[in-house]
Parts: C-alpha cells; structure tokens; sequence
C-alpha cells in the first residue's frame, strides 16, 4: 500500500492505471481507487460507480472509501442509479452502507437542496435508509 501511496502521492495516474490490470487483487483494486481520485472528480466517481457492479461485495466495501471521498451532495441521484444497476442483494446491502454513510457524512443545506431535486419515491426510500443515522423522522438531523 505504501508503493501505492508513493505513487498517488507523486500523482502518477498513468502508472495507478497500470496497476489496475494487476493479477494481485489487493493491489488491483486499490490502484484503481487511487487512480480515480486523480482523475477529474467526476470522471473518478463516474470510474468507480461504472465498475462497482462486477465487483464482490467485498470489494464494493473497499471501494466505499474513495466513492465517500469523491461523492458530493450534488451527486445522490447518480448513486441511486449505480444502486439501481446492482442485480444482487449481496451488492446491493454492500452498496447500501455506501449511501448510508455518504448522507451521515454530507448532511447540511446542499445535501437537502440535491433531496428535495429528487422523486418523492427516493426521498422516502433514503428517509427508511437513514432512520436508525438521523432519528425517527429521517434525513433531518436531532
């Protein structure tokens, strides 16, 4: 991890990339995290969330860390899409504390203002989502 870390740190996407073929699975899966977060933040999010539905649901929770970094308020309907394209329960459990952590961590005005934009139907599933992270009443905060 730390050669990894030498070359993000060194911002060298190029050789990130590379590494993402990698037959070492660790090794794989962390260059392509770390790829994508010297990509322009969009594209990054836009890599990660592309790729999330063939990886294990392991990996989906490696993964977690690099979408939370990436992922704006702004961004909810593009998660709720990538949880939409998801075929198993597995993925989509793994997923699902991805966008429960995302709104503990993004809560405030903007992630209110990306809510309101959504269907009436979303905003009620992430209400349910959220009821044990924000209290009974759901996305707004005690």
């Amino acid at each position: 991890m730390n050669a990894l870390y030498a070359l993000f740190s060194q911002k060298n996407r190029a050789e990130l990339e590379k590494l993402g073929s990698s037959p070492t699975h660790f090794v794989e899966l962390h260059s392509r995290g770390l790829a994508a977060m010297l990509q322009r933040r969009d594209e990054g999010l836009d890599c990660l969330l592309e790729i999330i539905g063939t990886r294990s649901p392991e990996d989906i929770k490696d993964f977690a860390h690099y979408i939370l970094e990436l992922a704006r308020p702004e961004d909810i309907a593009k998660l709720l899409e990538t949880r939409k394209r998801l075929k198993d329960a597995m993925r989509t459990d793994a997923f699902f504390e991805i966008l429960r952590q995302f709104l503990e961590q993004r809560r405030g005005p903007a992630l209110e203002k990306a809510l309101a934009a959504l269907p009436e139907v979303e905003r009620r599933a992430l209400d349910v989502l959220n009821t044990g992270v924000f209290g009974s009443d759901g996305l707004r905060p005690h």
